[in-house]
């Protein structure tokens, strides 16, 4: 039996939580268990007005809801390709906004830097760190896995997400 959700999720449900110190709300774009969606929306225009940095994670809801991130106005969007992607584990990606939030990595690969060296090694001459999402690379990737993203968003496009919402019950 699906578990409903009764209080709505919005900017105002966090409002009230704010304190003085809040600097980053984090969320879902859906409830994980039963695809209940949130107002993400209102939430980020709650973070924008307050100065709060916002994070998405889609991956509860992608390939059966559609993410408009311009819409959402988050400056980080997340999401691996398992669930809605229809992938195994081990891809996945991040959409940053640079121009909203200027984000520095926490690790450095040689991949993270504007001009990664051909033969992948760290020199102190060469240190500065890309300008793109790059960036946040941690240096190994999941090449088999990038075709069959691929072809599973052709397939999800083929059926749409408005077919796969009717098929699965989901009413945003």
């Amino acid at each position: 039996m699906p578990q409903v959700v009764d209080e709505v999720v919005d900017g105002a449900f966090f409002e009230r939580h704010l304190g003085e110190r809040t600097r980053a709300i984090s969320m879902s774009l859906v409830t994980f268990h039963a695809g209940h969606p949130f107002d993400v929306e209102s939430v980020g225009r709650l973070c924008r007005e307050r100065g709060i940095f916002f994070v998405v994670d889609v991956m509860p809801g992608i390939g059966v809801v559609l993410v408009d991130v311009k819409k959402i106005g988050v400056p980080f969007v997340g999401s691996g390709t398992r669930k809605g992607l229809l992938l195994p584990q081990g891809l996945g990606f991040l959409d940053w906004n640079c121009e909203v939030v200027d984000a520095r990595p926490s690790y450095m690969a040689a991949i993270t830097r504007e001009n990664p060296p051909a033969d992948l090694i760290a020199r102190h001459d060469n240190m500065a760190i890309a300008s793109t999402a790059r960036r946040f690379e941690i240096g190994n990737f999941n090449l088999s896995a990038v075709p069959g993203l691929g072809g599973a968003l052709e397939l999800l496009e083929g059926i749409g997400v408005a077919e796969i919402q009717e098929q699965e019950g989901f009413r945003p």
